[in-house]
């Protein structure tokens, strides 16, 4: 269901998004999504308190993905033993799979979705997508520790500095520093938060987060299925395309038709 501002979803989002139903009907809302660079890594440390070797890391992840586990351990082999080298612990790397399969790539492909088939009519309204990497701690949460995991962006977003001071500042625990006027990561901390709530309060109010009078840089709208040339592809998808079979372009078959210029469509969740 859905009106001028509005739209209630009554199955899967991405399902509905990519679906012709969601085209014809040319909807127009404007939408902030995004993902914590860390995002996964709470949950896999919570399900596995204790360090995971290699093979338990194989058998998991052969249980998740099936045919498809042997390319996703050769695709993450040089990360997972960059990152397993002490102690033999298969978590961060289970972290980063899980964060790019449940977070990165839904969203992406959301935000691909929700731009192609939709019909703004103010060149200001769009598709704004964010990936918060700034390092911080949850409490509780050992692992978060100078990490960007769930949920961590939220008080940035609403402005809550006596929040963020104590709970989840890296400096928040050093009463000696905690609150000094010089504190560099006490301006950082306040820097960021003033920054994504002025974004998000803009968004609210007129569907544009660049529609502030601060002096921020200005935040461009996803454009869809943008175009990008093997210089400036990301060395994650230079990677991708090198060592991976599975399909990762919507028209892979087109590749050499378009020379340097490839279609996104992501890993497709695999």
């Amino acid at each position: 269901e859905n009106d001028d501002k509005y739209l209630v979803l009554k199955q899967q989002t991405l399902n509905y998004i990519s679906s012709e139903e969601f085209k014809l009907k040319k909807n127009a809302i404007p939408i902030i999504l995004g993902w914590n660079k860390d995002e996964g890594r709470m949950f896999v440390f919570k399900a596995f308190k204790y360090r995971l070797p290699r093979i338990l890391y194989w058998a998991f992840i052969g249980l998740l993905f099936f045919d498809k586990a042997p390319q996703i351990i050769k695709f993450y082999a040089r990360q997972a033993e960059e990152e397993a080298i002490e102690g033999n612990d298969y978590r961060p790397i289970l972290s980063s799979i899980l964060t790019d399969y449940m977070f990165e790539c839904p969203t992406l492909r959301a935000a691909h979705f929700l731009t192609e088939h939709s019909e703004f009519k103010n060149d200001n309204e769009g598709v704004h997508v964010y990936m918060f990497s700034h390092p911080t701690q949850i409490q509780g949460h050992p692992e978060c520790t100078a990490k960007s995991c769930h949920t961590a962006e939220l008080p940035y977003v609403f402005n809550h500095l006596d929040i963020i001071e104590s709970k989840y500042s890296l400096h928040s625990n050093d009463s000696s520093v905690r609150y000094s006027f010089w504190r560099k990561s006490n301006f950082m901390d306040s820097n960021i938060a003033d920054a994504m709530s002025s974004y998000w309060v803009s968004f609210a109010r007129s569907s544009d987060p660049n529609n502030h009078r601060k002096s921020l840089v200005k935040w461009p709208k996803w454009m869809g299925r943008r175009r990008f040339t093997t210089q400036k592809a990301s060395s994650f998808l230079k990677r991708f395309l090198e060592e991976m079979k599975i399909p990762f372009f919507k028209n892979e078959n087109k590749l050499e038709e378009r020379g340097n210029y490839w279609e996104w469509d992501f890993w497709g969740c695999v």
